[in-house]
């Protein structure tokens, strides 16, 4: 019974180790600094509470641009404070980061860029 029980978790732990080499496990990350790149945004701000349903509108509005091929680019949001330390209320931009600021925004959207050239970390 013992031989039997030590059999099976060693092969328990062949195929774990084996899983996690396979997921980079054993590798080191390579990080890197390096600078950051100007991003341009289109989207609707929105200010107010967690729990107020513009946000999930807003949220919902930007997904409807990419299905519907208003805009090509992906989901963003650029937030300007912690809601955890506002007592709830957040302070952000809710939209979709375009590759450049000649495309057609939607009506409703406004054009937002974060500027390029600060410090960030790459982890290769």
């Amino acid at each position: 019974m013992n031989k039997k029980f030590l059999l099976v978790m060693a092969v328990l732990a062949v195929i774990v180790g084996a899983f996690y080499a396979y997921l980079g496990g054993f590798s080191s990350a390579q990080v890197t600094e390096v600078s950051s790149e100007q991003l341009y945004m289109a989207g609707r701000s929105f200010k107010g509470s967690v729990n107020d349903n513009a946000i999930n509108d807003a949220f919902r509005r930007a997904a409807e641009v990419l299905d519907k091929k208003e805009l090509e680019g992906m989901l963003g949001n650029i937030y300007y404070n912690n809601p955890e330390g506002r007592a709830d209320s957040v302070d952000a931009f809710i939209g979709v980061v375009i590759p450049d600021s000649s495309v057609q925004l939607p009506a409703d959207y406004e054009l937002r860029v974060v500027p390029g050239g600060r410090r960030a970390c790459a982890v290769k």
